[in-house]
Formats: C-alpha cells, structure tokens, sequence
C-alpha cells in the first residue's frame, strides 16, 4: 500500500504531513527536500525509530549535504541534529551528471556510509575530517566522486575534459588518471 501526499512552498506544512505520516507506521518514507528544521526533526525522528528515510537536500557533495542538514538548524540546537544524526544515518549519495561521449548522460556517484568513523565525526561536529573519511573508507563500500569520475572515463563513457569539468578536487582526478595511464593533456589545459 502506497500512501503519497504532496505540499508546496510552506515547509512547515511538509513538517506537519510528515508527521501525520508517522501516525500511520509506514515503512519507508521520502521526502523531496529537507529545507527546514522542523521538516528535518520529522526526517530525524523517523529515521531513529527505524523508517527507513529517503530524502533530498540540494549539495554538490555528500559532505555537503551533511552540513546543509545541520546547518538549517539555529546554533543551539545543532549539537542534537548532529546527534540525531550520527544516529540515524545510514548513507549519503550525491550524484553528478556527465554528458557521455557517444551521447546522453550518465550519473557519477559519491558514496558516503555511516560507519563508526564517520558517525563518531558527524557528532563531534569535525565535518573538515569527513573527505579523509570518505577516502579511506573505500573498504566498506565508499566511492568519491574522484573515483567514480574516473571509472567513467576509463570506460570511455565520459572523455577526460567532461570528468574534469564537474570535479570536485581537479587535481586528485588529474593524478589519479595518470597514475592510470589515461591522457590527460586537454583536463590540465583546462586549468
């Protein structure tokens, strides 16, 4: 069974039907845009009374995304966000589109996984030590989007100066792509 309900503009209203939702014990819910405290509490506390949540928050990187969501809170309550949150959280996906080199797009995804590490970082508020993190959390399934850049390009989905352009950390994806072997001639041209 399929319950929708939809709001527009108010995002107190969106607070109020997420927590009417919550009323009828669903088992997962979405929420298009986490854009207020009240509407992120709603999110936070369903997620910590095991929903499973799936939810927007317009970032061009996991990280990112993570301090949007503790940033919409005033000052004084930032310390229980990050609490709730190192709680609840389970994962962070920040996709980038590529235009493919033979046409269309493709999707390049960061991974960000709540482990220990990282949730022990969301709560102590050292958001600064979250890309070391995601870097060296590749062994449980983590992928920056240097990576997945990359992979694009290597597979010739993606030509190099595409992958350079939506970079978040050009060098790394210049230095990794040499140490791959891949030309990347035109990527430093570009900067």
């Amino acid at each position: 069974f399929i319950s929708q309900r939809e709001s527009r503009g108010d995002a107190d209203l969106a607070a109020t039907y997420a927590r009417a939702a919550l009323r009828e014990d669903p088992d997962v819910m979405m929420i298009e845009d986490l854009k207020s405290p009240e509407l992120v509490s709603a999110a936070l506390e369903a997620a910590e009374s095991g929903r499973l949540v799936l939810a927007s928050v317009p970032a061009s990187s996991t990280i990112g995304a993570l301090e949007r969501l503790i940033e919409v809170f005033p000052a004084e309550r930032r310390a229980a966000a990050r609490t709730s949150l190192a709680t609840a959280l389970r994962g962070v996906i920040a996709p980038v589109l590529l235009r493919r080199a033979k046409g269309g797009r493709v999707a390049a995804r960061e991974i960000l996984l709540n482990t220990p590490g990282v949730s022990q970082l969301v709560l102590e508020g050292k958001m600064f030590q979250l890309p070391v993190a995601l870097d060296s959390g590749r062994r449980h399934g983590m992928v920056p989007l240097t990576d997945s850049l990359a992979a694009h390009v290597r597979d010739g989905t993606v030509q190099v100066a595409e992958a350079y352009r939506k970079a978040l950390d050009r060098s790394a994806l210049v230095a990794l792509l040499k140490r791959e072997g891949i030309d990347t001639w035109l990527a430093e041209r570009l900067a």
